[in-house]
């Protein structure tokens, strides 16, 4: 259920959407703060390294020119 959740917002994201990956941003730190307390395995690890490699990748200059190209104008 989490990961089609991941993958609604990553979609979301790749539309436009800038809320999408503040969305993103909070779940990754959930899962962060999950796998440090409770699922302490190197596959948790591995996929929240990943998870926040992919954060940090949407807040970067060329994806915010992305965001302000795709981003739908508001009424």
């Amino acid at each position: 259920m989490f990961s089609a959740l991941y993958l609604l917002f990553m979609f979301k994201l790749r539309a436009g959407r800038n809320w999408a990956r503040i969305v993103l941003t909070v779940l990754t730190a959930f899962q962060m703060l999950s796998v440090l307390l409770v699922q302490d395995t190197i596959a948790g690890y591995v996929s929240v390294a990943a998870d926040i490699v992919g954060v940090v990748l949407s807040y970067t200059p060329a994806s915010n020119t992305y965001l302000s190209a795709t981003a739908k104008p508001t009424r």
